[in-house]
């Protein structure tokens, strides 16, 4: 089935089916703890294992999941974003159309790169300009800001939701132990 041809590209990705066992544990657990579906994090994953090593894809997804908890993003912002970050790895520039991909979206990258450079703010666009900033060092640097800005926040959805699934239950036991009552006195 298609589960088995996931694991066999990437196995085939990762070095080995044991590899790829391993990865997949790994993408079921993020699913379960972040606001992605395992579906959404194999592709993910797929895109970002252009530019990233396999154990840096977790974090990255992490940081990702905050945003997207912060700044109600959907899975095409996602994308976009991963996106974004493999051009700027892969060409090693950080160019003004790459950093739209997260300004458009939210993301203050002025500020992301005025706190990993020391630049002043108002100086980054100028920068990028001239080629003053590394792909590799942009995508770090928005990564960075999103942690500080948004870091924890899936966190918080996923317990606010687990919280209103948990009372959610709690109400339809209430309601059937009512709807018993109501049997007996009948």
């Amino acid at each position: 089935g298609s589960r088995e041809q996931t694991r066999m590209s990437f196995a085939r990705r990762l070095g080995g089916e044991a590899e790829a066992d391993a990865f997949l544990a790994e993408v079921r657990a993020k699913a379960a703890a972040t606001n992605y579906s395992y579906d959404e994090i194999l592709g993910y994953s797929k895109a970002l294992l252009n530019s990233y090593k396999p154990d840096e894809i977790f974090g990255v997804l992490q940081s990702l999941s905050d945003a997207t908890a912060g700044l109600d993003l959907s899975s095409s912002d996602v994308s976009m974003m991963i996106a974004g970050l493999s051009r700027m790895r892969t060409t090693g520039k950080a160019t003004q159309e790459y950093l739209n991909y997260f300004s458009e979206r939210g993301v203050d990258v002025y500020a992301a790169l005025a706190d990993s450079t020391g630049a002043d703010k108002s100086q980054i666009a100028d920068m990028v300009t001239k080629g003053q900033i590394g792909g590799a060092d942009a995508a770090e640097s928005i990564l960075a800001f999103i942690d500080k800005t948004f870091g924890g926040l899936s966190e918080d959805l996923m317990g606010t939701y687990d919280a209103m699934v948990d009372n959610l239950a709690d109400a339809e036991a209430n309601l059937q132990e009512y709807a018993g009552q109501g049997y007996n006195e009948e």
